[in-house]
């Protein structure tokens, strides 16, 4: 910015440099075209704009249109001050609002939670009969409530439907594509007892209680 150069001088200078018409500036930095012709117009020496706009209105847009004149935005500041005097600024100034430009949507959060909602309800009554209610739990050995045998080593099998897991004694057990299900133990002399469990995803659950009596000279009752 030379010593002899004004305001719109250098503007003018560099909107030629640049190839670009205020409309193009514009466009580039989002803001009217007639609010940049009137800081121009400042440069131009008018009075008529002279105290319309304060400081940081006119400051903001210079340091907008700075850059896409190969400009520094301050340095640029600093020479209209130079040659103009600016008002302080008041709770109505503001950077002009560019109506061509694409406006966002707000998004209202409550929308989102709404939709949220109504794919939880939905998928619950899709699922509700595998969500909900008492899992089906089968124990096949032992096959009574409680039997003797006469050799300590045991497997625990069954099957579960419409359920997601099974325990016994709390630990988990491997439950199989098809449904089934075993355990293996070995059980010490005298009663042992083993709860059976099986849950279902938000459902109930199903119990079945076996007892096994181990004695070493006794005959097995069920396999």
């Amino acid at each position: 910015m030379g010593a002899n150069q004004s305001f719109y001088t250098v503007i003018q200078t560099s909107l030629d440099e640049k190839k670009l018409s205020l409309f193009e500036l514009s466009k580039l930095s989002n803001i009217p075209e007639g609010s940049l012709r009137r800081v121009v117009e400042r440069g131009a020496g008018s009075s008529a704009t002279a105290g319309r706009h304060a400081a940081p209105y006119v400051r903001g847009i210079l340091l907008k249109i700075a850059p896409h004149l190969g400009l520094d935005g301050n340095d640029l500041w600093t020479f209209y001050q130079s040659e103009h005097e600016t008002h302080v600024s008041g709770p109505r100034d503001a950077l002009p609002i560019n109506r061509y430009a694409l406006k966002i949507e707000k998004r209202w959060p409550w929308i989102a939670g709404a939709a949220i909602a109504g794919l939880i309800v939905l998928y619950i009554l899709v699922n509700g009969a595998r969500l909900l209610g008492t899992p089906t739990l089968a124990v096949e050995y032992p096959p009574d409530d409680s039997i003797v045998v006469a050799d300590p080593h045991i497997v625990i099998r069954g099957t579960l439907a419409d359920g997601d897991a099974v325990f016994i004694n709390t630990e988990p057990v491997e439950l199989r594509d098809d449904g089934s299900w075993s355990a293996e133990y070995t059980v010490e002399p005298g009663l042992t007892t083993f709860d059976i469990k099986a849950t279902r995803f938000l459902g109930k659950e199903a119990h079945v209680t076996r007892q096994v009596i181990y004695e070493k000279s006794a005959t097995t009752t069920g396999r």
